[in-house]
């Protein structure tokens, strides 16, 4: 399997990519650049949360702790006084961070179903809702964003699949090779409740708002093919002053 560094870094790399040719035809905006460009990354390590080990495992839920923490916290905090807030945001951050991480650690074994094409598009469904109903964001802002996480978890799994091809050494293909990229598990139990959740939270999800079949326009695609290089040479609004 590809290590951190060359999951967070291509990651990286194809969502700054991806989100500069779309800020430069207008599709996105400086705003919400920012917001794919970091759901890019969280993508492309995402996968290895499932790593009981995992450095990725603590940092993620750990974060995703404090988030949960300060959404519930900013939902109640007209009604309750400081002390309150505080004893609240601790006792729900104390909740994840313990019960929701133990269970997760539990009932999760590294490169399982939760390391697979299926699992991208439950986090990209979970993305959009979890936006969409939280932060109030658009429609098609919430489908940008989880598309880039997408493109993140999807880039993490053939990275996976590219490394146990063994290209640059002798020992040829690796055991692990289609542990990666998978569309089910050995676990047949967690599969099937995988692909039942997935269904679920695609039945919930906001409305995409044209937003694929804009991206997707034969005119939006020669913007972006004619944007990609420079006409007037490199630079040369900077350098013209």
């Amino acid at each position: 399997m590809a290590g951190f560094k060359a999951h967070f870094f291509t990651a990286a790399i194809a969502g700054g990519t991806v989100a500069t040719s779309l800020l430069s035809v207008g599709v996105l905006t400086q705003n919400s650049l920012l917001l794919c460009f970091a759901a890019a990354l969280l993508g492309g390590v995402l996968p290895d949360i499932d790593s009981d080990t995992s450095t990725v495992l603590t940092v993620s839920f750990t974060s995703l702790s404090l988030i949960f923490s300060f959404f519930i916290l900013f939902s109640q905090v007209e009604h309750l006084s400081t002390i309150e807030s505080l004893l609240l945001w601790f006792a729900v951050f104390l909740f994840f961070k313990i019960i929701v991480f133990g269970l997760f650690t539990k009932l999760t074994v590294h490169r399982g179903i939760f390391h697979s094409i299926p699992a991208a598009f439950l986090s990209l469904f979970l993305t959009t809702i979890l936006l969409n109903k939280l932060f109030n964001l658009d429609n098609k802002t919430v489908w940008l964003v989880g598309s880039f996480l997408f493109l993140g978890f999807i880039i993490h799994l053939i990275l996976d699949e590219l490394a146990s091809l063994n290209i640059f050494s002798l020992g040829g293909v690796k055991k692990s090779f289609g542990s990666a990229a998978k569309l089910y598990s050995s676990n047949l139990i967690a599969t099937g409740t995988l692909y039942l959740a997935t269904l679920l939270l695609y039945t919930l999800t906001p409305a995409t708002d044209g937003i694929f079949s804009h991206l997707t326009d034969p005119i939006t695609l020669k913007m972006i093919a004619i944007q990609f290089l420079p006409t007037d040479g490199w630079f040369s609004h900077i350098l013209q002053g």
